[in-house]
């Protein structure tokens, strides 16, 4: 039987009675909620020492529970905490509630679905423990009347054809390591703790991954059991490995690695991605991004447009700069790209989701699924283009005898 609400009072407040003791609100369910509240405590033998706010107990849960993770991890979870102070922070524990939640969950929008997910597993876990040590009993997070946003799914794309024939054409240093991720589906951890040893000329063994503590680099287990695999050595990758008799071109080492031989830290591994993008595009234009338009051949071919850029040049720089670049192909591939650009090649060239699942590393199917789906419904629109497009030549050119037969 639900609870009797309190009668309004001539102030405009409801009070709520608990042996003798008043628990003013502006709202009925709230002054109800703090009567329950002091009775449960009562009940339990909790009195107000046991009072803490979110912030002070999650400054106290955080080193306590979760001091065993890796220190990127450890951060990762002390700006979660500070995102969840920031709305909450000044509340007791015991004083949260589902509208609070909601405030909380608003602060994420636009952020991933895999960040939205994180950030809810370890708020419901602060608040299992505080109700475990008697500072609530109840965990907001867990309401059902507010639920975690989905979060987007993710920005990671395909590459295009032309994209791809920059990879496998274009000369650098991390050639090799581009290669591997695009035609292996390797993540840039694994790729990074991958050497010449573990390929074999059928296939490459993954069971190390690299993980960043700050900026230096540290060998580890791959991200799941399931990661720990063997994926098919395919033939764009065999000319990095071995040569025309099957003999291996290097003894040992990291494919990718910092100029020494040794591993590749945090800044070094941006800088020779940054290196490699640029020289990605410079083979898609032919000529470097500072010299795009600037050559004398090119002055003397256009010289009304090189007018135009110098007197723009003389108002506003950056515009200048802008009317430039018109026409300069930007490569904008990220590391990630590379594997999910295996996955949806593997998928469209036919390969069953339970192998391409065990190649990837994952460990269910739901992953492969959504860009199986994504695939899919790609091929599904394609086909209907050519069915449309094979039906409107045939409207143009009606078979013999077709009037005849209306």
């Amino acid at each position: 039987m639900p609870a009797k609400l309190p009668k309004r009072r001539a102030d405009g407040r409801y009070c709520a009675v608990y042996h003798g003791k008043q628990f003013m609100a502006n709202d009925p369910h709230e002054a109800l909620r703090l009567r329950d509240e002091y009775k449960y405590r009562c009940e339990h033998g909790y009195d107000d020492l046991r009072h803490i706010s979110v912030r002070d107990y999650a400054a106290q849960w955080l080193p306590l529970y979760k001091s065993g993770v890796q220190l990127n991890t450890y951060n990762q979870y002390a700006c979660l905490f500070d995102k969840l102070s920031s709305v909450v922070g000044d509340l007791r524990m015991s004083a949260v509630t589902p509208d609070d939640v909601a405030r909380v969950w608003k602060c994420f929008r636009g952020q991933s679905r895999s960040q939205l997910k994180k950030a809810a597993y370890l708020y419901r876990r602060l608040f299992d423990s505080a109700m475990e040590s008697g500072y609530c009993r109840r965990n907001p997070f867990r309401s059902e009347v507010v639920t975690v946003p989905a979060g987007h799914s993710g920005t990671h794309r395909a590459i295009e054809d032309w994209e791809r024939h920059l990879i496998e054409t274009t000369p650098h240093r991390l050639r090799a390591g581009a290669m591997v991720m695009l035609y292996a589906g390797l993540r840039r951890g694994e790729l990074l703790a991958l050497q010449y040893a573990h390929v074999s000329p059928d296939r490459i063994a993954v069971h190390q991954a690299v993980t960043f503590a700050g900026a230096d680099p540290a060998v580890k287990g791959t991200k799941n059991e399931s990661s720990m695999r063997s994926v098919p050595l395919l033939d764009p990758l065999r000319p990095f490995f071995f040569d025309d008799h099957g003999r291996p071109l290097h003894a040992a080492g990291y494919i990718v690695s910092c100029v020494d031989g040794s591993l590749c830290t945090s800044s070094a591994w941006k800088r020779l991605w940054e290196s490699y993008l640029h020289a990605l595009e410079t083979a898609a234009n032919g000529v470097e991004k500072r010299w795009y338009h600037r050559t004398r051949e090119w002055k003397d071919a256009h010289p009304a447009e090189w007018a135009s850029y110098l007197r723009l040049k003389k108002k506003d720089p950056a515009q200048a700069e802008a009317y430039r670049l018109l026409g300069w192909r930007t490569v904008s591939i990220r590391p990630h790209d590379l594997r999910h650009s295996f996955c949806e090649w593997a998928i469209s060239s036919g390969v069953d989701p339970k192998t391409l699942m065990t190649w990837m590393g994952h460990t269910d199917e739901r992953m492969i699924m959504k860009i199986y789906d994504h695939v899919t419904s790609k091929r599904e629109s394609s086909a209907v283009a050519l069915l449309n497009n094979a039906y409107a030549n045939h409207m143009h050119d009606p078979p013999p005898g077709a009037c005849k037969a209306l």
